[in-house]
């Protein structure tokens, strides 16, 4: 993100040397919307690697959840059976 906001405002310093003033408005918009874009990507990596690591923790929880029971349920359900 420091990286293109200093070339962007070189590129601005060089127009302004040069002549080329009408660029400029341009050039700062184009700082303030790769600066935007920047700022969502980010938050938006953070969300998905939330969302992934909730998402892993609940399946590894309900895997262990499920196997528990299912080792309950035979152990009583051969009880049950040979209680018939």
């Amino acid at each position: 993100m420091f990286i293109p906001a200093i070339i962007g405002f070189v590129a601005i310093f060089w127009c302004v040397l040069t002549g080329l003033v009408r660029l400029i408005p341009w050039l700062i918009l184009a700082v303030i919307v790769i600066s935007i874009v920047d700022l969502f990507f980010n938050h938006f990596m953070w969300v998905v690697t939330g969302i992934l690591a909730i998402s892993i923790a609940y399946n590894v929880y309900t895997e262990s959840k499920k196997r528990k029971n299912k080792s309950s349920d035979i152990i009583d359900g051969d009880y049950e059976e040979i209680k018939k």
